[in-house]
């Protein structure tokens, strides 16, 4: 019996490790359509410790592909007419668009790819998605006092409540 429960520990542990691993793949290698960018980001807010919505995503000038989320109990209206106020609540999404394989001189023209860039918002926000991918032993209130960690080539840093996972 001891032997079974061990056994299946190690294969849930392993299961959650590899979901992990594919998961920092996608945000390092990309992905191939806007719909796979906008999965990547609603798993990250469902960690969020404020409840987020959909809000937005678009391309600018093909460089870039922004994804945002704002409070729950924000309407659309209070977005547009006071987004000053409300910007600090939100939740951005910042993929590097890039034509993967694309080789000008031969004229391939590579698949569009979108590349995770950074996502930025409030602390207790990102806090989660950052323990989940990267960092599994990182302490809540250590790096919130700290506001720099670095793990796998990535960053998590900030200030005056703005952070950011880059």
């Amino acid at each position: 019996m001891k032997k079974l429960l061990l056994l299946l520990s190690f294969i849930f542990t392993a299961t959650v490790y590899a979901q992990d691993l594919e998961y920092q793949t996608k945000l390092k290698e990309g992905v191939t359509t806007e719909k796979e960018a906008v999965d990547l980001t609603a798993s990250i807010v469902d960690l969020a410790k404020k409840p987020l919505r959909f809000h937005s995503a678009r391309e600018h000038e093909n460089k870039y592909f922004v994804v945002q989320y704002i409070p729950t109990n924000v309407t659309d209206e209070n977005w547009k007419s006071n987004r000053d106020e409300y910007s600090s609540e939100a939740v951005v999404f910042k993929f590097r668009i890039s034509n993967k394989g694309e080789n000008k001189n031969l004229e391939i023209p590579g698949v569009k790819t979108y590349v995770f860039n950074d996502v930025y918002g409030k602390y207790l926000n990102l806090f989660p998605f950052w323990q989940k991918y990267f960092d599994a032993t990182s302490d809540l209130e250590k790096l919130s006092t700290e506001s720099f960690t670095q793990k796998n080539k990535y960053t998590f840093s900030g200030n005056n409540g703005s952070w950011i996972i880059r």
